[in-house]
């Protein structure tokens, strides 16, 4: 059973807007993605690397899942910090011409801070959290009103 509510094709003006924040990180190696719209996930953006095995069936290394929904609800500057966000996390082992994603140990990273601000990143960062929140909440009064 296919859950076409839930996952489905990204708008190409949203693939652009975040291909275009991507080349501001500079990869030193050529990254193949997959972009899915995921509405059910608490965040806009989620960077996930793809099993090999799927990968290869999928011509792509890492899967990019964005909630459309959080996309249109937040300015172009949250959006921006959000995106970047994810893709600082992916870091290149150049010797070996491969990556991995990491959890930072703040939710960015100093670059990031030092780029946007730290208050600006807490905004964005609240935002997001803020909006998962109400989301949650108005699906658990959908469900009572049933």
């Amino acid at each position: 059973m296919l859950k076409d509510d839930q996952y489905y094709e990204l708008d190409e003006e949203i693939i652009s807007y975040v291909k275009k924040i991507e080349l501001e990180f500079g990869f030193a190696i050529d990254i193949k993605y997959k972009y899915i719209t995921n509405n059910k996930q608490k965040t806009m953006i989620q960077i996930k690397k793809i099993p090999d095995n799927y990968a290869v069936l999928l011509n792509s290394e890492l899967l990019v899942s964005v909630n459309d929904e959080y996309f249109s609800k937040f300015d172009e500057e949250i959006r921006t910090i959000l995106i970047s966000q994810e893709f600082d996390k992916i870091h290149i082992n150049f010797d070996k011409g491969t990556f991995k994603i990491s959890q930072p140990t703040l939710k960015t990273s100093v670059g990031l801070i030092k780029r946007y601000s730290y208050d600006k990143i807490e905004r964005a960062n609240e935002s997001e959290r803020l909006l998962s929140e109400s989301k949650l909440q108005s699906e658990n009064e959908d469900k009572l009103n049933k």
